[in-house]
């Protein structure tokens, strides 16, 4: 086989097949090379060298998307907020030492479904400072990390599913939910 048409098959190979569709009954040879069959893309080269062109530049455009796409995800979960890299303090495991940025825990999300609720609406504020804790440092908290905000998404959830919580219940959830070996880990001093 030509090394071209390897490189094409291992190429179609790494996209998926929704980036470069064929209906389900569609047996021609352009779609089974779509698909990164190395004998139809054969085919293809010595029938029709354009066609295979044009694959092979949807190839390299859908790779490409593919590609960018995951890199935007991957740095939506290490937004970067000029925190830097937090403490080299020896001592930063000190409870008193913490460093790192105060952590709200009544974010946007959260504000938003205590506002909906039908018994603690209008009990706490967005960003209420009776709900905050300091990070151990910069690297524990630094912006709107993945973590957060799924802390924050699992809060709104529980809102969502518990609509008759008083305060006290929906208090003690949050010190359950900060009292997490993961969570205790970034706010040395819990909630």
């Amino acid at each position: 086989m030509h090394a071209g048409l390897l490189a094409l098959s291992l190429l179609l190979s790494q996209v998926p097949p929704v980036l470069l569709p064929c209906v389900p009954s569609d047996s021609t040879t352009v779609c089974f090379c779509k698909q990164g069959m190395a004998s139809a893309c054969e085919t293809l080269a010595n029938s029709e060298p354009e066609t295979l062109k044009g694959i092979l530049r949807l190839a390299a455009m859908a790779k490409a998307a593919q590609e960018k796409e995951q890199a935007k995800e991957k740095a939506a979960d290490a937004v970067d907020t000029g925190c830097g890299g937090g403490s080299k303090d020896p001592h930063e495991d000190d409870k008193e030492k913490c460093t790192g940025q105060l952590h709200h825990i009544i974010s946007m999300k959260v504000w938003k479904e205590l506002e909906r609720h039908l018994v603690l609406k209008g009990r706490y504020s967005y960003r209420d400072d009776r709900f905050t804790t300091r990070a151990k440092d910069l690297k524990s908290h630094c912006g709107y990390q993945n973590w957060h905000r799924q802390v924050d998404e699992e809060s709104a959830r529980w809102l969502r599913d518990n609509g008759k919580a008083t305060a006290e219940q929906f208090e003690a959830y949050l010190r359950q939910v900060y009292a997490r070996p993961e969570l205790q880990a970034r706010f040395l001093n819990g909630f």
